[in-house]
């Protein structure tokens, strides 16, 4: 365990924990028989039509690779997966995200054992632009969404003594 008070995962954080930890790190799983290169690659896929070559391949990409072509969309409200249509920012929506989560640390040993080493630490999520200033929370899956996905998949897997061993 590390002994720290707080962990800000995020793809440019200061430690390698909170970048290993964030939805950028390369940590492949499969969700419903589809492989994701990483939770950001997931998050962004979905955007696109399913069925899609642009969404397949955008399951395959890098997170930072996902997140740049997905820009290209601007805005969306809703997301199509496996025949149902999810409002963005609603709890259905949320619960995919967790899914997701769920899958990227069931299926890798290294990012649960990073996970579990934040013993009780707080977990948070402020990004903030190169100047300093605090970018502003997301719409879609909120900061305090996010961390809670985080600190209840830390509580599962501390409380069923899964360690960062292959079981």
């Amino acid at each position: 365990m590390i002994d720290r008070e707080t962990f800000n995962i995020s793809s440019i954080a200061e430690s390698d924990i909170e970048r290993e930890l964030s939805n950028f790190a390369d940590a492949p799983f499969v969700l419903d028989g589809v492989r994701y290169a990483s939770a950001e690659s997931f998050w962004q896929a979905i955007k696109l039509p399913e069925g899609s070559v642009e969404r397949e391949m955008i399951a395959r990409a890098p997170g930072r690779v996902a997140k740049q072509v997905s820009r290209c969309l601007g805005d969306i409200d809703h997301v199509t997966y496996r025949g149902k249509r999810y409002e963005v920012g609603t709890e259905d929506y949320q619960a995919l995200m967790y899914r997701a989560l769920e899958a990227k640390f069931d299926q890798n040993p290294h990012a649960r054992a990073l996970l579990l080493s934040t013993g009780s630490a707080e977990i948070t999520h402020e990004l903030h632009h190169r100047d300093g200033s605090l970018i502003p929370d997301s719409k879609t899956l909120p900061a305090k969404v996010f961390t809670g996905f985080l600190k209840s998949l830390r509580e599962r897997y501390a409380g069923s003594g899964r360690s960062g061993r292959t079981v």
